[in-house]
């Protein structure tokens, strides 16, 4: 790395020294030939430089080839994906941007290619007409480029079902809706699916700002901790979004369990998404057993469409959903979640079965269970949070009984939907009294329901197609 930086630095030096020193020896007489001599000497030191460094750059093959992959991969289904190529000042990162800009498969590849240097003012409108510029060859076609609509309009004349390469050189912008507007403007510019924004900067909160789709294309582990994202303290938000497949082989499963374990990010962490991950279980980092590596008490954490997922373990967390996991059996809540879990959301994981100790969560104030038809509840489950205020339960078959809500002093809301097997309500209910909202539909075993006597705080009380349930009159005694 020093010599990428030496560089650029010992040029800086070498030229100011050149002017300095003829400066001076023009002022003596007989010194012409010693100051063209110097010359000769300093710009050889400057070629000498100049050398190593391209070989430098060259030694980055398999990185600019990686780039490159990324670039040119159609299977990927983002409208406009994004590779970033993250580092410090004086690193090479704009020569690295250019042999990708150059590379013969990315010149096959794009119909079009465009640079923009955006330096610290990110303006969305000025970048649009960068864009612009150099695609006008004809002298009378005449554009207005202070009308942002104008420029925009004539991109996507110029490049009607061509696809792309836009760079975006020494980004520094951090306000992501300055990102999002620009983004939006690409979105309808050229052949839908088949364009590609590369992006240089060495801000770090870039990448999570831009939605980078990806920085490196990880294959293994090592690959993976290769990004460093433990070391990444400006990410706050991370989003993993694995290759979907319809094969769920051993070795892909060990692959991206590999990935996922290499791929630990910093405890400063705020939110984690992981979507299509095809292995079976979650990386040692999330276990409260190390905690070292586990995750801040005030973390997010979503994970959706992992159809492999066998068990989920989670340290301490402050909110977890869980979407469309179909191999999903359990979920082990680690003594730190115990105290940290505020918000549970379940959806769409067919053979989920146990979730015990959600009960015994002693803060949780949300508990939203849908379609998890083989999910049981013991009859005689109890809520350890007095700290609950909604529960949402719909669509599960398997639901003979309520928990016992008695003492949950802070619940506001209560909503039952599509549970078939429902026979009673269980008890609790004359304790509730801040309950606001309770709804009841197409539950079409309910037998009974408690009397609602003593609920001074309800202001929605909704039951419908509940068939076998008797006039629900007398509850409100």
């Amino acid at each position: 790395m020093a010599d990428l930086i030496l560089g650029p630095l010992v040029d800086v030096t070498i030229s100011k020294v050149i002017s300095v020193t003829t400066k001076q020896l023009n002022l003596a007489v007989g010194f012409k030939q010693e100051l063209k001599k110097f010359r000769v000497v300093l710009s050889m030191v400057r070629g000498v430089l100049q050398d190593a460094e391209e070989k430098k750059l060259t030694g980055r093959g398999n990185k600019v080839q990686e780039v490159v992959q990324l670039l040119i991969d159609s299977s990927d289904d983002q409208r406009l994906p994004v590779v970033s190529i993250v580092g410090m000042g004086g690193i090479g990162k704009p020569a690295m941007a250019k042999l990708v800009y150059n590379n013969e498969l990315i010149e096959k590849h794009f119909h079009k290619k465009m640079w923009v240097c955006v330096s610290e003012n990110f303006d969305e409108k000025q970048i649009l007409a960068m864009m612009l510029k150099p695609l006008i060859t004809n002298e009378n076609d005449h554009v207005d480029f202070e009308n942002q609509e104008a420029v925009v309009q004539k991109l996507k004349k110029m490049l009607e079902e061509k696809n792309y390469l836009l760079i975006l050189d020494d980004v520094w912008n951090e306000e992501k809706p300055k990102w999002d507007n620009l983004r939006n403007c690409l979105l309808g510019i050229g052949k839908k699916g088949g364009s590609r924004v590369l992006v240089t900067t060495r801000i770090e909160k870039v990448d999570s700002i831009m939605g980078i789709g990806k920085r490196g294309g990880s294959r293994d582990k090592e690959e993976a901790m290769g990004a460093r994202l433990s070391e990444k303290a400006t990410i706050q938000e991370l989003q993993l979004v694995f290759r979907e497949t319809s094969n769920g082989s051993e070795d892909r499963c060990k692959q991206d369990e590999d990935i996922w374990e290499g791929l630990q990010p910093h405890s400063n962490l705020k939110g984690l998404t992981i979507i299509s991950y095809c292995g079976k279980c979650c990386p040692s980092w999330m276990l409260e057993s190390i905690p070292s590596l586990s995750l801040s008490n005030e973390t997010k954490v979503e994970i959706k469409n992992c159809k492999n997922l066998k068990n989920i373990a989670y340290s301490s967390l402050q909110k977890l959903i869980i979407q469309g996991c179909e191999g999903l059996a359990g979920a082990e809540v680690g003594p730190g979640a115990m105290k940290s879990l505020k918000e549970v959301h379940i959806r769409s994981c067919g053979k989920l079965k146990n979730l015990s100790r959600i009960s015994k969560l002693q803060f949780l104030e949300t508990l939203d269970l849908e379609e998890c038809r083989e999910l049981r509840i013991r009859n005689d489950a109890r809520f350890a949070s007095t700290c609950l205020q909604e529960l949402n339960i719909s669509d599960r078959d398997k639901l003979m009984s309520m928990p016992g809500i008695d003492g949950l002093y802070s619940l506001k809301k209560i909503e039952i939907i599509k549970c078939e097997e429902l026979k009673s309500m269980g008890k609790g209910f004359s304790t509730v009294t801040c309950l606001k909202d309770l709804v009841i539909s197409c539950c079409n075993g309910l037998m009974s329901f408690p009397s609602l006597h003593g609920l001074s705080s309800l202001q929605k009380f909704a039951i419908s197609e509940c068939g076998v349930l008797n006039s629900p009159f007398g509850m409100l005694d």
